[in-house]
């Protein structure tokens, strides 16, 4: 996966501390009764070996609409990161880039964290958009079952432990998520790269 110069240069050396202020946004969350759990190539890397993927330039987190305003409010408190909401009609999420770049680029080039609001329909979870409700498609299999996040377990991730799912292995390897090709190298934390590996095997 290529990656814009500016994260070869200083995006990779910044991880670890993007991962500690997530602690800080996540611990502050949960003070405050907002359940998150970190998920995609996020909870991938974590499941794996603990570790942040390779190729991997985000980190991804997930929480109920009903709390986006307070995790919005929590975001915007914490200086180490320029935060975005973006437009619900389209790809409504709040995404945080690093603050600390040469350039000031805020770009999915560089280093960001991406938080994504969900709902539950009919005991089923699913991002709070009209893709993500959706009966066809990719998205139609990312659902999941709202027993895998009604109690969270924790998982080490970096050194930090983060909530996550719980029956961890049956959610990773789940069609919802990495299937059965979740060990390995080649879906490099891409949902539907995943999907579509577990499909055709």
């Amino acid at each position: 996966m290529a990656h814009h110069a500016l994260y070869e240069e200083f995006g990779k050396s910044r991880v670890p501390l993007l991962v500690e202020q997530m602690k800080s946004i996540c611990d502050t969350m949960e003070s405050q009764g907002i359940k998150y759990w970190i998920d995609k190539g996020t909870l991938l890397g974590a499941c794996r070996n603990g570790q942040w993927i390779p190729d991997d330039k985000d980190f991804d987190v997930c929480f109920f609409r009903s709390d986006f305003d307070a995790v919005q409010t929590i975001c915007e408190a914490n200086t180490n990161f320029k935060t975005i909401v973006h437009s619900f009609e389209i790809d409504p999420m709040i995404r945080l880039f690093w603050m600390e770049t040469p350039e000031q680029v805020f770009s999915n080039e560089y280093l960001y964290v991406d938080l994504y609001p969900q709902i539950i329909v009919d005991n089923m979870v699913m991002e709070d958009t009209n893709r993500g409700r959706s009966t066809e498609g990719v998205y139609s299999i990312r659902k999941f079952n709202r027993s895998f996040i009604d109690i969270t377990a924790s998982i080490n991730y970096c050194g930090h432990a983060f909530n996550c799912p719980s029956d961890l292995v049956n959610f990773v390897s789940g069609t919802h998520r990495y299937g059965t090709m979740w060990q390995t190298e080649e879906n490099e934390g891409s949902l539907t790269k995943s999907i579509a590996l577990s499909i055709n095997t």
